[in-house]
């Protein structure tokens, strides 16, 4: 029984661990903060077909990005997301995926924030597509967030089994 009990804390001891170190990545994201950067060129306008565009100013103010003087990058982005404290009830997998489209400098980048197995009677999961874009002649001006959307996809019974952009019943 003792084995068992120690065996537990173990266990409770290594995820508080590694969600420590999550949260620590999110919030000081360095060079070696794994990024996809594996495709050759992006195609917005295509890429952006199957989502619904939102409110570009209150995706910012909801997000506070507006008081991130010298600081909004794709990279301090994914901080913001993975640092918001939210409710992990039910949710079984959450993902940002950070995609150049190319090597270095890059003039665009695709933040992807992906939630699956929402706590919610219609919706199962929901993917942001959030495009950043910045001048590489003018290093030390800011990313700006130039367009978002997003996608979902419904709990069974309650609308689309794949991502699209029509809302969940």
């Amino acid at each position: 029984m003792m084995v068992k009990h120690w065996a537990v804390v173990g266990l409770l001891a290594v995820s508080q661990l590694a969600c420590n170190q999550v949260q620590d990545m999110a919030q000081n994201p360095t060079p070696e903060t794994p990024v996809n950067a594996t495709e050759p060129e992006l195609d917005t306008a295509e890429d952006r077909s199957d989502y619904r565009e939102m409110d570009l100013s209150q995706f910012i103010e909801g997000n506070q990005l507006d008081q991130m003087e010298d600081q909004l990058n794709p990279r301090s982005l994914m901080g913001v997301i993975l640092s918001r404290p939210v409710s992990l009830e039910g949710r079984a997998e959450e993902t940002v995926m950070i995609d150049y489209g190319g090597p270095p400098p890059s003039e665009i980048a695709v933040v992807k924030h992906t939630m699956i197995g929402l706590p919610d009677d219609s919706v199962n999961s929901m993917r942001y597509r959030i495009e950043m874009t910045w001048d590489p002649q003018n290093p030390d001006e800011d990313w700006q967030v130039v367009w978002v959307g997003q996608q979902f996809r419904c709990q069974q019974g309650r609308g689309q089994q794949d991502w699209g952009s029509d809302s969940c019943i």
